[in-house]
């Protein structure tokens, strides 16, 4: 007959050991009194391992079951005083990444006492590379545990752990109490982007796989001409460019906004009658400069650049006296006998080549074009061209009393000299096939006045900044840059900030009003931080390796090759597999089918070859680190989300809900004023929940003046026959992540009893 019962012989040990021949020392040391084993959950039921191979956040380790144990212990010796007892309560999982996990361990009456901790193999030796831990229990009887593969680990390094070893020691006892706890993960050192080379194979499509080694055969024709819409083969009225070609490659099933609200507003994109158009005077478009100059400045500057003031309106002294009027209503189609093998439609062939219209007086022989649309600037070195300053208001009655953030945002064309000097070729063979057609010289569209920009309008309800809020700054010579600010409020800046994420991003129009004539013309105006567009086009050359520099993963279609064949477009393709490149990764791309007289000088030189691509939007770590860095400014407070994670409270505690209430002097950008938010309602176990946003500050790392804490919550227990333990202090926290379990819940309230129902009990033999 057992000594004890079932459940005492599977978590405690007790033990007596004579030191030398004199007295016996009785003792009794209950390492794991557990009140049960930590069960798997059922499936989708728990957070603890969302993948093979991971532990999971919150969950709480069990005691090892592996062959030879005894209830989870290997091997557990110890000594103790006289009467004394330590209990191990739990030990939970608070953070966990492919190379690093912490733990937070329990135990009580083990103050003073050692814990020696050490990740082991399936094959319970050590792992070279992932070492132990050793730290003495403070008089809480909490610890923070952190594993973590050494620096020295090479990249590529793959390992999995089976077993977590832990030794409890009294600094008076010599012998230590062993245990061994579940503990399978994989450890990992993923190389680094910069480190990983992606190779790919260009294979030719159609008439691209009969070219020959040498130029001195005939070209094989693409059998068709390039793919158009019904949009793109509408006639540029006065001020009309239909959206939906622009931003035709936009996956339709990849659209976060409806379709048919993107329809509705490419109908209105068109000359806008000057009544209705927002009209700013010059009194408010000045202070709006004013007030918005120091986000500018935080965008990169550029000397090709003119402030609004010193640019160049209306016609050339030199055009006019050539005889010109000014640009035209109707574009010339320099693709309109282009071929090709694949599906490429207009708006991917020409994404930045400019319109170009004639003059008014065709004798005069000037052609003058404009971009297609604008999008939100990009550098490889610089980033993007968009900033928002925080914490910054306008003096009362300034064009930003109403509002407390400064925007300002750089947009590109993409039309650079290149892109100029394929116009003049695409333009010269389009009047080698139309000799009626006289041109003498390509200019930029001369405008009147500074260009008119609206953002949002008819396309979302979320947000709108009309032309007369938004400040222009500057232009280029050639109309491929503009530099814009707006003031605008915290609520609108958030609403702007997640339709960055969006699939559409933020739309809008840009219109001005070309010389010589009356109506205002008006382009597309689309500011996504992920998109073809604001990228701009991927140039190739033969021999030398290109790395994705933007912050988001690239899918490759195809390498193309536009030249010119009897003054006609052509464009070869080959196929690249819609290869997938992380961000900083490096491409080589094994051009062997791919003729080298393409490149080499000569009549039959490609005027351009292209890498065709698509970028990954559903990302949304690279989501978060882009928005991060739109912050501009040291004293910019960045807004983030307060996190409350429940392991199982609920169920330890036999609660029906927890309520939370939370306040901060940070929940406003500027303010600091205590705000107390409604209240959240945690009312599941093994769920996230999530408050905010709240303004995480900077401090001085040098700073000896202690730091208010970012935010205090308070704790209320609501059980589910009515009654209610609400805590009695407010707890501080400066971490936006918090877990919040048994120890929480009585850090707050105090000890709780779990509530179980009552259930019959089965009758026993009374002892005789």
């Amino acid at each position: 007959m057992p000594c004890c019962p079932p459940e005492t012989s599977e978590n405690s040990i007790h033990a007596v050991r004579a030191f030398g021949s004199a007295a016996l020392l009785a003792f009794s040391i209950s390492l794991f009194a557990l009140p049960a084993p930590a069960q798997p959950p059922a499936p989708g039921a728990s957070p603890t391992s969302a993948t093979p191979g991971t532990l999971g956040i919150g969950r709480e380790l069990s005691p090892s079951r592996s062959s030879g144990e005894l209830g989870g212990i290997l091997s557990t010796i110890g000594v103790g005083l006289a009467g004394g007892t330590a209990k191990l309560d739990r030990l939970v999982v608070t953070e966990e990444s492919t190379r690093r996990v912490a733990i937070d361990l329990y135990c009580t009456a083990c103050a003073g006492w050692r814990i020696k901790a050490e990740p082991r193999g399936t094959d319970r030796r050590s792992i070279p590379g992932l070492p132990g831990v050793s730290v003495v229990i403070p008089p809480e009887g909490k610890v923070n545990l952190v594993f973590e593969l050494a620096a020295e680990v090479p990249e590529g390094t793959s390992v999995e752990s089976g077993q977590l070893k832990l030794e409890l020691l009294n600094p008076a006892i010599p012998i230590p109490l062993e245990s061994r706890f579940a503990f399978a993960k994989v450890w990992s050192v993923p190389y680094r982007p910069e480190n990983v080379v992606v190779r790919v194979v260009a294979q030719p499509q159609g008439a691209a796989a009969s070219l020959s080694e040498s130029a001195g055969g005939a070209f094989i024709l693409p059998p068709r001409r390039v793919i158009l819409g019904a949009a793109d083969a509408t006639v540029l009225a006065p001020g009309a460019l239909d959206r939906a070609t622009v931003f035709r490659s936009i996956p339709s099933e990849r659209r976060r906004i409806d379709p048919s609200a993107t329809a509705t507003a490419a109908t209105a994109v068109g000359t806008e009658p000057a009544s209705t158009a927002p009209v700013a005077t010059p009194e408010l478009r000045a202070t709006i400069l004013r007030e918005t100059t120091p986000v500018v400045g935080a965008l990169k500057v550029d000397p090709k650049l003119l402030q609004v003031a010193t640019f160049q309106y209306g016609l050339r002294a030199e055009d006019r006296g050539r005889g010109a009027l000014g640009p035209g209503t109707q574009p010339i189609d320099l693709f309109e006998a282009a071929r090709t093998d694949v599906d490429l439609s207009r708006s991917s062939l020409v994404a930045s080549t400019p319109l170009v219209f004639l003059d008014q007086n065709m004798a005069s022989g000037i052609l003058y074009f404009l971009p297609r649309a604008y999008h939100l600037a990009w550098d490889a070195d610089a980033g993007y061209g968009f900033k928002m300053l925080y914490g910054t208001s306008t003096p009362s009655g300034g064009a930003g009393s109403a509002g407390e953030v400064l925007m300002a945002a750089r947009l590109g064309s993409g039309v650079d000299t290149q892109e100029i000097q394929l116009a003049r070729q695409l333009v010269e063979a389009y009047r080698s096939r139309h000799p009626e057609v006289v041109v003498s010289e390509l200019r930029p569209l001369p405008i009147e006045a500074p260009p008119e920009i609206s953002l949002g309008g008819d396309l979302t309800s979320l947000y709108r900044i009309p032309a007369d809020r938004i400040a222009v700054h500057a232009i280029s010579d050639v109309l491929g840059q503009i530099d814009v600010s707006w003031v605008t409020d915290v609520a609108t800046l958030e609403n702007l900030k997640a339709a960055l994420r969006e699939e559409l991003g933020v739309q809008g129009n840009l219109s001005f009003r070309p010389a010589g004539s009356p109506s205002a013309q008006t382009i597309p105006v689309g500011i996504r931080i992920a998109e073809v567009g604001t990228f701009g086009t991927l140039e190739w050359r033969r021999g030398v390796d290109w790395r994705n520099r933007t912050p988001y993963p690239l899918r490759l279609k195809y390498l193309h090759a536009l030249l010119l064949e009897g003054n006609e477009p052509i464009v070869y393709s080959w196929s690249l597999g819609d290869t997938e490149v992380p961000p900083k990764a490096r491409v080589e791309i094994d051009a062997a089918r791919v003729p080298a007289w393409l490149e080499a000088a000569g009549p039959k030189k490609a005027l351009r070859l292209w890498v065709d691509y698509a970028v990954l939007a559903d990302c949304q770590p690279c989501d978060d680190s882009v928005i991060a860095g739109l912050t501009a400014g040291a004293s910019a407070a960045t807004p983030s989300q307060i996190t409350f994670k429940t392991a199982t409270p609920l169920a330890d505690t036999g609660a029906f809900e927890l309520v939370m209430r939370v306040r901060s002097k940070y929940f406003h950008p500027r303010d600091r004023t205590l705000i107390e938010k409604p209240e959240l309602v945690l009312d599941a176990d093994s769920r996230e929940y999530t408050l905010g946003p709240i303004y995480v500050p900077e401090r001085p790392a040098d700073s000896t003046t202690p730091a208010e804490p970012l935010f205090e919550y308070r704790l209320t227990v609501n059980q589910s026959d009515g009654s209610s333990r609400e805590g009695d202090r407010w707890i501080p926290s400066d971490r936006l992540r918090i877990l919040i379990g048994r120890v929480q819940v009585e850090q707050a309230v105090g000890p709780t009893t779990p509530t179980t129902p009552t259930t019959p009990t089965t009758p026993t033999t009374p002892p005789r």
